[in-house]
């Protein structure tokens, strides 16, 4: 008996858990259990949330980005939307005047859409507000939907969110400044040294309006070589017809007032000077000959500017080594669209008299 109780002792005190401790183990394994769930639920959440949050910011870079270039290489607005107007819009020239891109939201989609007018496709979404505010030389807000010629900057607002989240959203923006790229009169052709001795009355320069609305060039100056002398543009007194708006896709010729130029486009607009030279001359007089042989110190280069009088609208700065160098033909632009005014190579001489007041 005595060894019996002994066992029992003995047993009685061997490690090990009642069933009190049992429960106790459990619940609080169950207490870990969730506090590790609930805090993997949580971080999963977060993590989601973060990701939502960091797609829908890089899809909003993105896509202003692609917005800003596009404008940024603009030859001109054709339309835009009002600024109060949140599914708003942005029609824009490319190229040739009938290559047309838009930038649009579809409020039906809430997609922001781009490409060529009739055959939109969308570029993300979903996009809550799309505002276009246009600004003229001034900073002040432009309401009125037919001045898009007095636009100078325009600036976006969009709104992307989240498909899944809607309180995922974030606002951007973004300000173009149109520039000289956005400006649809150019110059386009220059006579700069006829084959004659006293050639003032046989220079000639033409503009080209490549835009899709008229542009009234009243108070529009020009100047060469220098602006020391600055001449405001007026029709001329024996060849005008007193107006002053060149139209669209129109071209404009500017003469001195005692022209002797001949062939000039009866639908052309014809200026003058307003004297017998224009601005300083369009040659440099240096060093000059007499008839079809004549050498003019042309290396030194020459500009030719037009203002509206108080911003330039279009430049060029040539020289001899360009050609039309008193053989009777005339530096015509290439491509008045994406050329560049300065550069050689967007321009050519390859037609004896010019097209005055045409299509080169």
């Amino acid at each position: 008996m005595l060894k019996e109780i002994k066992n029992i002792g003995k047993y009685s005190t061997r490690p090990g858990f009642t069933l009190v401790e049992l429960i106790i183990v459990a619940a609080m394994t169950s207490l870990i259990c969730v506090t590790i769930i609930g805090m993997v639920s949580s971080g999963y959440k977060d993590w989601k949330l973060g990701s939502g949050r960091s797609t829908v910011l890089q899809d909003g870079f993105a896509a202003m980005s692609q917005m800003s270039r596009p404008l940024r290489q603009s030859k001109g607005f054709v339309s835009v939307s009002n600024p109060a107007d949140e599914a708003g819009y942005i029609t824009f020239a490319v190229g040739a005047n009938d290559n047309f891109m838009r930038f649009q939201l579809n409020a039906a989609t809430r997609e922001l859409e781009y490409g060529q007018l009739g055959a939109l496709t969308p570029l993300v979404g979903p996009v809550t507000r799309l505002v276009f505010k246009s600004y003229d030389a001034g900073g002040d807000m432009i309401v009125d939907l037919t001045e898009i010629d007095r636009i100078r900057s325009v600036v976006i607002e969009a709104t992307f969110v989240d498909d899944e989240d809607p309180s995922i959203a974030f606002s951007l923006s973004d300000r173009i400044s149109c520039g000289k790229d956005f400006q649809y009169v150019v110059i386009n052709e220059i006579m700069y040294n006829p084959p004659v001795d006293e050639d003032e009355p046989l220079e000639w320069v033409e503009l080209h309006n490549f835009g899709k609305r008229l542009f009234d060039l009243t108070g529009w100056k020009i100047w060469t070589k220098d602006s020391s002398k600055t001449d405001l543009l007026i029709p001329h007194p024996t060849f005008g017809n007193g107006s002053m708006t060149i139209p669209a896709g129109g071209y404009a010729i500017i003469t001195t007032d005692d022209t002797q130029v001949t062939g000039v486009d009866p639908d052309a607009l014809w200026l003058s000077s307003g004297d017998e030279n224009i601005g300083n001359g369009l040659t440099n007089k240096s060093g000059k000959g007499k008839g079809k042989g004549k050498k003019k110190d042309n290396e030194a280069r020459t500009i030719v500017t037009i203002t509206d009088g108080t911003n330039q609208i279009d430049s060029v700065t040539y020289s001899n080594t360009w050609g039309a160098y008193g053989d009777g033909k005339t530096l015509a632009r290439i491509d008045p669209y994406y050329g560049n005014s300065d550069d050689p190579t967007n321009w050519n001489s390859q037609t004896m008299g010019g097209t005055p007041g045409s299509q080169n």
